[in-house]
């Protein structure tokens, strides 16, 4: 459910697998690069996030999962924290209420989802009105893996450019 149980899981699959000394580096370097993320951006103002999975339904990410860890990471808010569930159901409206400063889309494939330019008519959208709409593959954020990690740093760029964007506009 976080970045942090990732290395005791590969701690364990390492054990029964027999390759703990190959597994120590990867956990280490692991480590080492989440404890920079979480250095650069633990003091930055905080940036109200939007993670969007999928647009019909529109689905989301909830406190209960490890997009929520990595938006926080990130010195991000997720617009939806509050919702214990996984992958929540939202609304639109609710979607407007919560007026994200940043929207990051994961989608199904590699390739920007054309569904992320629907926000683009909600122009008092934070988001949209400093282009703050982002995307990041899904392979990188949504498997519990140590490649997480490279979403999270993707993501943490993308948020602190919409960081960037609120405090110059």
């Amino acid at each position: 459910k976080n970045l942090a149980s990732i290395p005791s899981h590969l701690r364990r699959l390492a054990v029964l697998a027999g390759t703990e000394t190959s597994a120590d580096r990867v956990i280490d370097d692991f480590e080492a690069k989440l404890g920079a993320l979480s250095e650069k951006f633990r003091h930055k103002s905080p940036v109200r996030t939007f993670y969007q999975v999928w647009d019909r339904p529109l689905i989301s990410a909830g406190g209960n999962e490890l997009i929520n860890d990595i938006i926080s990471l990130c010195g991000g808010v997720n617009i939806f924290a509050d919702i214990q569930l996984v992958a929540p159901k939202v609304s639109t409206e609710a979607v407007l209420v919560r007026n994200p400063q940043a929207i990051v889309a994961s989608g199904m494939d590699i390739e920007r989802p054309e569904w992320l330019d629907d926000w683009l008519k909600w122009e008092q959208l934070s988001a949209v009105a400093t282009n703050s709409l982002f995307f990041v593959p899904p392979e990188l954020l949504q498997r519990h893996t140590p490649r997480a990690l490279l979403g999270a740093e993707s993501m943490c760029e993308q948020i602190d450019l919409s960081r960037t964007r609120l405090e110059t506009n």
